[in-house]
Formats: C-alpha cells, structure tokens, sequence
C-alpha cells in the first residue's frame, strides 16, 4: 500500500470513527429524550387511576428499557440480538398499553439467530420511526412486524403516512449507515411502497 493510500485510509477510519461514537450519542440521547419520557409518565398516571395493576406492569416495562438504555451504551458498540428484542419488546409493550388496539405487532426471531449480534440501538429506532411518521387508530391500526430474513433482521410496517410534522430528520437511520460502515458492511436495505415501508439490517 503506497503512503498515499495509508494515509487515506487513516482519514477514512478517523471519519468513521467520529461518526460512529456521534452515532452511539446519538442514539443514547434518542432513546431517552423528554417527549418520551413525558408520554410515559403520563400514561403511568393515567394508569395509576384507572388501573393500577397494569400501571405496575408499565413501570416493569418502563424501568426495564431505561435499564437496558443505560447498560447498552456501557457495553460498547455491539449487542446480542436477544438484548435488541428485548428494549424493543419493552418499548411495544408500553405502547401497547398506551395506544390498545391502534397498535399490532409481532416479534419472531429464533432463539439460535438471537446468539448473534448487530450495533447497539439498531431495532428500536426503527420501530419508533414508525409510530412517529404513521397515522393510525382502531379502525386503521398500525401493523409492525420484526423477523429474520436470510442474514437480516427485518422491520416491516404498513404505511398510513403522517403528514404532520414530526420531530425528526431521518439523522437516526443515516448514523445506523454510518455505524455499518464504521464495520466495513453494507448493512442497511430499504424497500418500500405504497402499501409497506420495511428496512433490512445485517446480522453480524
């Protein structure tokens, strides 16, 4: 390799290295922002007069993702797919409890793939995305469904697009990109269409 071409590389590995510890900040102050927390806190309350057995689950549930949030981030880059299905499995469950029948999903990934691993924060964004850009009710619920395809972990929604603003610029799957190259893979995929918005992230 000739001096040119090591110190490009140099640069190259310097860039993405700064990307990928902007993207991990990022996802960290994502994952626990004040418009989430607020929502949680007044769903708890809500809960707690209305029905203060399924206000003690949401807590389990509420605590149990902060918990994983705050482990995550300490663990380093990577995390078993088991741990990714869990924070997400934390996350739709609260909005289960706070949305009701506006809100289906299924969650099917072998306990084998689960072994394996993917960058931190990688599935619960996704699927945060999905009840921030899409309108839904009872009557049009929104039907999320996160599986394994081939090498991929798959989160897969129908589309009812949100045309009121929301607060987001897409900077959360464009440092997932930049996390996957910060591995050397090409690491993301999206595919969608009128009717399904779904995006594909690669097993390590």
């Amino acid at each position: 390799m000739s001096e040119h071409a090591k110190v490009h590389h140099k640069l190259e590995r310097s860039r993405l290295e700064r990307s990928r510890e902007e993207a991990i900040n990022l996802m960290m102050r994502q994952q626990i922002q004040p418009h989430f927390l607020f929502n949680a806190l007044a769903t708890l309350k809500t809960l707690i007069v209305k029905d203060p057995g399924m206000a003690q689950n949401y807590l389990v549930q509420l605590s149990d993702f902060l918990r994983i949030t705050i482990a995550s981030v300490k663990n380093g880059e990577l995390a078993s797919i088991d741990q990714e299905i869990k924070l997400c499995e934390d996350y739709l469950n609260m909005q289960k409890i706070r949305f009701g029948e506006a809100l289906h999903y299924q969650v099917d990934v072998s306990l084998d793939v689960r072994e394996k691993q993917l960058p931190i924060f990688s599935i619960q964004p996704l699927v945060d995305n999905v009840l921030k850009h899409n309108s839904f009710t009872v009557q049009n619920p929104v039907r999320i469904c996160v599986d394994e395809r081939d090498g991929w972990i798959v989160v897969r929604n129908n589309k009812n697009i949100q045309y009121q603003k929301v607060e987001s610029n897409g900077s959360g799957l464009r440092n997932l990109v930049e996390r996957y190259k910060y591995l050397f893979v090409q690491g993301v995929e999206i595919d969608e269409s009128n009717d399904f918005f779904e995006v594909r992230i690669r097993i390590l």
